[in-house]
């Protein structure tokens, strides 16, 4: 797979061009019409829009809405057989807060070049989850554990969250964490214990190593994961990922690679 994205301008009015990729569309603000082979296809703050080549569409905007949104265009070597007829195409979503599609897009927007280039495998890992998410209609994130937490644990799993998105290697101690929940550092240990079921560093880390299977599945080394996710060095990752899942980080690489799927801890969703 490879892909580009790029963030768009309100759509012009009444432009029409024959797509020759598969563009992936993101409404993130504003309201507007796609006009596809002849066919209206509203769209809203949220919605999600899949178009395949071939396609003849247009974009109308509200004037009292303008569009803001993000594309990503994919050009594949293959379609899988369980792909949506063509007669379905395109494919349209409204995308719900814990929608798992929201971070990946965030994070393939801020990471991406503006046209062309080769993406690193670290983004084509991204497109390829939240495409085939997409299509397959599960894209919601269920979040784990009671619907809200204390104040305290809440700021800090909001921070957490906002991190594992902009700056997972980001330093951080206890201190850090109680400051931000305003309370003290014993506190707040008891406060996680009691309501996530871990203290909050561990969670940190949990989250961290969790993260990491993205990139370990793109063929990132285990060096630049491990600095990429904020841990000391190779063998402090390294311990912890086995910590996690009882195995090292190259023997999950292989095991991935034959469609295993990993048992991931029971945590606040990230981002949601």
């Amino acid at each position: 797979m490879r892909e580009r994205c790029k963030v768009t301008a309100p759509g012009s009015e009444h432009m029409v061009k024959q797509m020759m990729a598969y563009v992936f569309c993101w409404a993130a603000k504003g309201r507007g019409v796609w006009n596809v082979d002849g066919n209206p296809c509203p769209v809203g703050s949220d919605d999600i829009v899949l178009l395949r080549p071939a396609q003849y569409v247009g974009w109308i905007n509200d004037p009292l809405e303008p569009s803001i949104g993000y594309s990503i265009v994919l050009s594949l070597a293959a379609i899988p057989a369980d792909w949506p007829p063509q007669d379905k195409w395109p494919i349209k979503r409204h995308m719900p807060e814990n929608d798992i599609i929201r971070p990946l897009f965030e994070y393939v927007v801020r990471n991406s070049s503006d046209v062309g280039g080769k993406p690193d495998k670290l983004i084509e890992a991204a497109v390829e989850t939240m495409f085939r998410a997409f299509l397959v209609g599960k894209v919601d994130r269920t979040r784990v554990g009671p619907a809200s937490y204390p104040g305290p644990v809440q700021k800090v799993l909001d921070m957490m969250c906002n991190l594992m998105n902009v700056e997972p290697a980001r330093p951080l101690v206890l201190a850090d964490l109680a400051a931000v929940a305003c309370v003290s550092p014993e506190h707040l240990c008891r406060l996680f214990q009691q309501h996530v079921g871990y203290p909050p560093m561990e969670v940190l880390y949990l989250y961290r190593v969790t993260r990491s299977l993205i990139g370990l599945t793109a063929g990132q080394s285990v060096e630049t994961l491990a600095n990429d996710m904020g841990f000391a060095d190779a063998s402090h990752y390294v311990r912890r990922f086995i910590a996690l899942f009882g195995k090292s980080p190259s023997e999950m690489r292989e095991l991935m690679a034959t469609g295993y799927k990993p048992k991931l801890p029971k945590l606040p969703s990230m981002g949601g």
